[in-house]
């Protein structure tokens, strides 16, 4: 690493990595935020100061942790397990979903003050965060398929593009020197949103600018009137449940990554943080977040494990909706562009992931390998299982059973606390 988890980085390199970590950022937030947004208002207002709240609480919540948290390099989101759980609740009113979240926050923030939280993260071995990193890539793939093939009816035109992008990030990462090495994911992001409609035609994303919102329409809708409904709430239980098992391991792997210190009180902090961000993101009627698996990925291929830069990344997701156009061009970014950043951060995670593997392994056995290889296939099924798997599984356990990332991650400590080691 050049730079490690206390390093602060000149002002050059501290901005640039700022700003890289935006970049990987943005894909998961824009379409997240925006698809939520949809699921809660047809009204374009609306909507915009929905995407307005994700963005202001993710790059808040974001801060937070770097500073009074776990106080490393992970980077925060819209949680996808919660937003299965806000579709499978489609039937109940927006106060009641946003209420559970209320309560759920709440649970991962008495949780983190009990001697109970300590059991939960003996269940975290080495092997166990190994299969986390991988899972992640493997179950993220639908999303990079999706984003690959675009939706303009030029799937196979918008694949090359995305090959050709990511084969670029690739070449800019090994030509590239000093902190520009570092910069090749944000240098290609720029670059390949600019590039795009040049070979596609459409509307670049610098050109787009009808993205402000009106201040008025966000103050009437700042916060939500509570209502409990016991048959939401219970759905959402299994949701933080979920959630819990995503943050916990997000942090020790990215802490083990980087032999990050005291990671025991680092994991209670950050769940605590991530806690109160998920109640503030339900009384202000938004999606919860919850730290990303993806940022060893992003450590790994840009060599810096240092927090500060994240202030800026949060900082700058705060300031961003009140920017007229900004949410405009963020939207109008290509999905072929954000299909290649995540395809080779994926590409890197698998490689962090492999590579803490074979540093805590000397010799795998048959049962090693079905520690690691079982569950990553059973995230792969569900993960590619068509829409009828997921709408026919009961709607009580559909945050847990339809979501590949959770059922691997539930699959590897069971295997790996339960198979006998050796051959």
């Amino acid at each position: 690493m050049k730079y490690r988890l206390e390093d602060k980085p000149e002002p050059k390199a501290f901005v640039l990595f700022g700003l890289q970590w935006v970049s990987v950022i943005l894909p998961s937030l824009v379409i997240l935020s925006a698809l939520t947004s949809k699921l809660t208002s047809e009204d374009s207002g609306i909507q915009m100061a929905y995407l307005c709240k994700v963005f202001v609480l993710t790059g808040a919540g974001l801060i937070a942790q770097i500073l009074w948290g776990h106080r490393l390099p992970v980077l925060i989101g819209p949680a996808t397990v919660l937003l299965i759980g806000i579709v499978s609740s489609s039937g109940a009113s927006q106060e009641a979903v946003y209420t559970s979240i209320v309560l759920g926050g709440a649970l991962l923030v008495l949780l983190s003050y009990l001697k109970l939280f300590d059991r939960v993260q003996k269940l975290f071995t080495r092997r166990v965060i190994v299969v986390i990193l991988l899972l992640v890539s493997f179950t993220i793939m639908p999303l990079v398929v999706s984003l690959s093939l675009g939706s303009d009816g030029r799937p196979f035109g918008n694949f090359l593009y995305t090959l050709s992008l990511c084969a670029a990030i690739v070449v800019l990462n090994q030509i590239l020197r000093g902190i520009w090495r570092s910069g090749a994911v944000l240098i290609a992001f720029i670059g390949g949103s600019l590039i795009y409609p040049l070979f596609f035609g459409g509307q670049a994303a610098n050109e787009a600018g009808e993205g402000a919102f009106d201040l008025s329409v966000l103050m009437n809708h700042l916060f939500i009137t509570p209502e409990f409904d016991f048959s939401v709430f219970l759905a959402f239980l299994f949701c933080f449940m979920a959630l819990l098992v995503n943050e916990a391991g997000s942090i020790r792997s990215v802490g083990t990554l980087i032999d990050a210190p005291d990671l025991e009180h680092r994991t209670r902090r950050g769940v605590r943080m991530t806690g109160f961000f998920n109640m503030l993101a339900g009384v202000s009627g938004v999606i919860g977040a919850v730290d990303y698996s993806f940022s060893p990925g992003v450590i790994a291929s840009s060599r810096c494990a240092s927090r500060y830069p994240l202030i800026l990344t949060g900082a700058l997701l705060m300031v961003c909706p009140f920017v007229p156009g900004v949410i405009g061009w963020l939207t109008a970014i290509p999905s072929a562009v954000m299909g290649a950043v995540l395809l080779y951060v994926m590409s890197s995670q698998v490689s962090a992931g492999l590579q803490m593997l074979f540093k805590g392994e000397t010799q795998l056995s048959f049962n090693d390998g079905l520690v690691i290889g079982l569950p990553l296939m059973l995230a792969v099924l569900i993960a590619f299982a068509p829409e009828s798997f997921s709408e026919s599984i009961p709607s009580l356990i559909r945050p847990i059973v339809g979501n590949g990332f959770v059922m691997g991650c539930l699959a590897v400590i069971a295997l790996e606390h339960l198979l006998p080691r050796g051959d």
